[in-house]
């Protein structure tokens, strides 16, 4: 009888487990879906470098979008940009 309730308490372990995992990779999915509608629905524009900071991997850039201007940091990085 005890080795029956272990074994019945393995299994619905294995089956809370179980639903963890799949409810953590329906949310990876849903990040992973978010992610790429947000990606494809970016505007392509050109900015200006105004300064980069190497130790935080920073850059403060500045564009122009429908007439106006806006200044940002942006958290994307590569030691080949310039300032200009």
């Amino acid at each position: 009888m005890e080795i029956n309730n272990s074994f019945s308490a393995v299994k619905l372990s294995s089956k809370i487990l179980c639903i963890i995992g799949l409810v953590f990779t329906l949310i990876a999915s849903g990040f992973g879906i978010y992610d790429y509608i947000v990606k494809n629905n970016w505007i392509e524009n050109e900015a200006i470098i105004m300064e980069i900071n190497h130790f935080d991997e920073m850059i403060k850039i500045i564009y122009n979008y429908n007439g106006i201007n806006y200044e940002e940091e942006a958290s994307f990085y590569s030691s080949s940009y310039n300032i200009g």
